[in-house]
């Protein structure tokens, strides 16, 4: 057999899967551009086949250190469970408005006990960060939320 410097047009695959004709694609539709104003979604499909777990976290501030919770947050975090047990479907906006009823009917009393849980992390916080000072974000800083 005697090769004359020319490409060969038949490529051999180990496979047995046959080529796609390019008629058999047809032709692809191109994107439109998005109208002014107009919001575009981005794809929210990983870039690898790892999916990672949604977790949704206020970002820090730049110092890296929180602020520690007051007896509002302490008594949401725990009461916030126990209204989802029993009702699994609420939004996170209507379980904060029960838990709200539920705090502004407790006396007191009731509250002491949250309100005392709170003044010690408070305590503790200002016991593991001697130098933190809060510091608000600034108005230009703060993402707005949108009224829906």
């Amino acid at each position: 057999m005697e090769h004359s410097g020319q490409a060969d047009d038949t490529i051999v695959h180990d496979d047995p899967v046959p080529p796609i004709k390019e008629e058999a694609i047809g032709e692809i539709p191109k994107p439109q551009p998005a109208s002014k104003g107009a919001k575009t979604k981005k794809s929210k499909a990983p870039k690898s086949g790892v999916t990672k777990p949604k977790t949704k976290r206020s970002k820090a501030p730049k110092s890296g250190i929180t602020r520690p919770k007051n007896c509002w947050l302490l008594f949401l975090a725990h009461k916030r469970v126990e209204v989802l047990r029993e009702n699994p479907t609420l939004l996170t906006k209507q379980v904060s408005r029960i838990v709200s009823r539920i705090w502004k009917a407790l006396s007191a009393a009731e509250k002491a006990p949250w309100k005392a849980e709170a003044k010690r992390l408070a305590e503790q916080h200002k016991r593991d960060n001697p130098t933190y000072k809060y510091q608000p974000r600034r108005p230009s800083e703060i993402k707005r939320r949108s009224k829906n």
